[in-house]
């Protein structure tokens, strides 16, 4: 499909493409796009699309002469259309179209959106940092079309200095003292060490101790871990294994997993994934000590950004996150 429309005395052309066609030119566009993360690569989507996906899949490339405006990667029923994904594995969802290119993608979106028929778009878990966030509205009631925004949830997060002292002087005094005083009495009470799960072969086995600790750590956690998540968890972590992009932790006590933790490694920012402990040892504090510690592997290694994802948690402004706001957008046809 290849179709050619003019909005605003600009000519674009819209071609559908599938994940194979335009992984490509995804990749070299996301770094350029304010909003760029690992939910929004095409390597995160695909796989996702392959283990849950319904309804069908549409992904529209939009072109002004040779130059690619943006991609929108949809999902589609009966005239209503929303960005690829689902809130339990999508904390972020957005256009992937360049900075500079952006107002300019989204007119030509909303234009053809109308030209298509169809009667809403729905973004949820919009980042508020998102130039779409601040775009999209204006330029969809300019066009006819109502526009609903309503809050969504909340994602901590951090930038990181170059040092762990550095990062520690920046937490409050009292945030301070009780992250060394529960770090000196995990050193006092039982020999332990942290480490990443590497090798491809023992994964299986780790996971299932992830698991394990994920359904201890609360009960909405073990809601959560359906027969269907849980396979597309295995799965999306294996691959992201192989891509150097995932790392599965584990805090061990006296030879005891107690305490694990998936973070991915995106551009210069890791994110919290998800994480678990056993409850017995929460006198040890030692799932907040390995997300802690997690930040300090993030320092090290040169990350800029600490994303501890969707959710208020106290343990995230403990380890001082600041919040940052998430969104639904939705876009429908004006009567």
């Amino acid at each position: 499909m290849l179709v050619e429309r003019m909005v605003s005395d600009l000519t674009y052309t819209v071609s559908r493409e599938s994940f194979e066609s335009i992984s490509h030119q995804w990749e070299q566009l996301l770094p350029r796009c304010e909003t760029e993360s690992l939910f929004l690569a095409p390597l995160w989507q695909q796989h996702w699309w392959s283990e849950m996906g319904q309804n069908e899949l549409v992904i529209l490339a939009f072109r002004q002469g040779r130059d690619i405006l943006g991609i929108a990667p949809l999902s589609q029923k009966d005239g209503h259309v929303s960005l690829l994904g689902q809130k339990e594995f999508f904390d972020y969802r957005d256009f992937i179209a360049p900075t500079s290119a952006l107002e300019t993608f989204l007119h030509c979106f909303i234009d053809f959106m109308r030209s298509a028929g169809w009667q809403s778009l729905s973004i949820p878990s919009l980042p508020g940092w998102s130039p779409t966030f601040n775009a999209l509205p204006g330029i969809a009631r300019a066009q006819g079309f109502n526009v609903e925004i309503r809050d969504e949830d909340t994602a901590p997060g951090l930038r990181l200095p170059s040092t762990w002292d550095e990062y520690l002087s920046v937490l409050s005094k009292k945030d301070r003292h009780e992250l060394r005083r529960k770090l000196r009495r995990l050193d006092e009470a039982t020999p332990w060490r942290h480490y990443i799960c590497k090798d491809a072969s023992s994964l299986p086995a780790c996971m299932a101790d992830f698991f394990r600790l994920m359904r201890q750590s609360r009960e909405e956690k073990d809601r959560f871990l359906t027969p269907s998540h849980e396979a597309f968890m295995l799965s999306a972590v294996g691959k992201l294994t192989q891509a150097g992009i995932a790392n599965l932790y584990f805090l061990e006590v006296a030879g005891v997993r107690v305490a694990s933790a998936i973070c991915f490694d995106y551009g210069k920012t890791r994110y919290l994934y998800n994480s678990g402990f056993d409850p017995s040892y929460g006198h040890l504090s030692v799932g907040l000590l390995l997300k802690a510690l997690c930040l300090k592997d993030a320092i090290e290694s040169g990350m800029s950004y600490f994303d501890f994802l969707r959710g208020n948690e106290r343990y995230k402004y403990h380890l001082g996150g600041q919040d940052r706001a998430i969104y639904e957008v939705t876009v429908r046809a004006g009567e």
